[in-house]
């Protein structure tokens, strides 16, 4: 996606945050351009020579400090929220910078 230079994401299970760490170290195994930094315990964070970044952590997105999306280009959200949520995620989402980009499958006409 052109303009991209921060993508931010959060997962909340420890298994699926298992995988995306593991595609993040892959990922620089197989390109040496990106360069992985683990932090086995809770996140993981692929960048380049170029200034992208890609982070994942481990973590309630409803809980995230809204000064990481600040710094986010690119949202993605991936998410089942609990019904009655809809006003958190919207507050938080207003932290984003602007021009940042989400991308979603969730219908924001529901919340």
């Amino acid at each position: 996606i052109s303009g991209v230079r921060r993508i931010y994401g959060v997962e909340l299970v420890e298994a699926r945050w298992e995988v995306g760490r593991q595609a993040l170290q892959r990922l620089s195994d197989r390109f040496p351009e990106y360069q992985a930094d683990i932090d086995y315990d809770a996140a993981g964070c692929l960048s380049d020579d170029r200034g992208r970044r890609l982070e994942l952590r481990l973590g309630n997105l409803l809980e995230v400090d809204p000064r990481m999306l600040k710094k986010c280009d690119l949202l993605i959200l991936r998410v089942s929220l609990p019904w009655g949520t809809g006003a958190q995620l919207q507050a938080l989402l207003q932290h984003l910078k602007r021009g940042a980009r989400v991308a979603t499958s969730m219908d924001f006409r529901d919340f």
